[in-house]
């Protein structure tokens, strides 16, 4: 960390070098070269249409940036060699579905977590129609992209975001049970995150380099956890990956489309919904006080049924009910949820997919797929695609 003072936490209010003002609207930071402050390099909370472009943002005790606010963002820039995370930008609410359009584009992002090292991502994101594109993210111990689901607010989400044309390289190389590209349903956020685009992206190197203690290793690049539900995952590249891509027990995910190159597994598809997750979909357990509604990600309720029906009700309900009608449909599909079977992770596709040196395509059986009722179908291996 070049000798500088390291913040004592990864708290967003630590000292900062520069803060632009809640409530600020119109500011670009242009071409400047922000280094060796204590905490954040530059803050930007409460803001709209403040965009932070062309700076290096170097040598941090926690973060390099941290915008929240409508049509902001961080574009152009180098964010390295951090204790904490490299950027944060959030923008939107997921309960009036008040959409973000924040970004963060074009930067070169990593050498982060050198102090915290797990869940300190490169970037993290959160809200309502924000995109994140041709971004390289590298070099990171843990998570390379991060957010979504129970990471952020619980008016925030994480829905219809687009992530396209990244590169993300030698991520979580000295974690295990993590991904590079990784969102989590848990606390009733599984089924409330809809709509999220993944396409053009290239994952190279996700292994772990640096061995595992007692327990083996499970790295993925794309890790959609814990029942995280109606992501579209598509046209991307996958090479030197312990496993491609992640389905854990969510429903109407569609992966297609992708390319797997010398990986162990291309892609893992599980119904933990039926087995060890079970209890999340009981809106009649303890997990859920009949006396007050179940708001994802807050309090203790962890009922992903009741968590959707909290949005398809809330004030955008209208507007989730058109926008989202075979998620809202799950919630009474006997194909999706029984007394008997619990969650089944119901309707997903994986489809027309190619892969190369790679030990196994899927870990889950054909017939498991169509137990499921979900579709496997016209993944093929090819020859590998040439170097550039």
């Amino acid at each position: 960390m070049h000798g500088y003072v390291m913040s004592s936490a990864c708290g967003r209010w630590d000292v900062q070098c520069v803060e632009v003002l809640p409530g600020t609207q119109h500011v670009h930071l242009s071409g400047l070269a922000i280094s060796f402050c204590r905490g954040t390099g530059v803050i930007a909370d409460g803001v709209s249409d403040v965009v932070i472009d062309g700076c290096n943002l170097t040598s941090h005790g926690a973060a390099g940036a941290f915008v929240r606010g409508a049509r902001s963002g961080v574009q152009n820039s180098v964010v390295r060699d951090v204790g904490c995370r490299g950027i944060t930008v959030h923008a939107g609410n997921m309960r009036t579905l008040e959409p973000g359009h924040a970004f963060a584009t074009a930067n070169e992002v990593s050498h982060f977590a050198q102090y915290k090292r797990t869940y300190q991502s490169g970037i993290h994101w959160g809200g309502v129609a924000n995109t994140y594109a041709h971004n390289t993210v590298r070099l990171g111990p843990h998570n390379c992209m991060l957010g979504g689901g129970n990471e952020v607010a619980s008016d925030m989400g994480g829905v219809g975001n687009v992530f396209e044309y990244n590169v993300f390289e030698q991520c979580a190389y000295e974690s295990s049970d993590t991904g590079a590209f990784y969102s989590c349903g848990q606390q009733a956020t599984a089924y409330a995150n809809p709509g999220n685009e993944l396409r053009h992206n290239t994952f190279r190197d996700i292994v772990n380099t640096e061995g595992s203690g007692v327990q083996g290793i499970t790295i993925q690049a794309v890790y959609l956890d814990d029942q995280m539900s109606s992501w579209h995952v598509w046209n991307n590249t996958f090479v030197n990956c312990t496993t491609g891509t992640f389905v854990g027990g969510g429903r109407l995910n569609s992966v297609h489309d992708n390319y797997y190159e010398s990986c162990g597994t291309a892609h893992h598809f599980d119904n933990r919904g039926m087995g060890w997750e079970r209890g999340s979909w009981n809106c009649t357990g303890a997990d859920k006080n009949a006396s007050a509604p179940c708001v994802p990600r807050s309090g203790t309720c962890t009922c992903n049924q009741a968590g959707l029906e909290y949005e398809m009700t809330g004030p955008a309900g209208d507007t989730w009910r058109r926008r989202w009608p075979a998620l809202l449909a799950t919630l009474t599909d006997s194909q999706c949820v029984n007394e008997e079977q619990g969650s089944v992770p119901c309707y997903n596709v994986v489809a027309n997919n190619t892969y190369c040196k790679t030990a196994h395509f899927i870990d889950a059986s054909a017939a498991d797929v169509a137990a499921w009722h979900s579709t496997l179908s016209n993944n093929s291996e090819v020859p590998c695609r040439p170097r550039a």
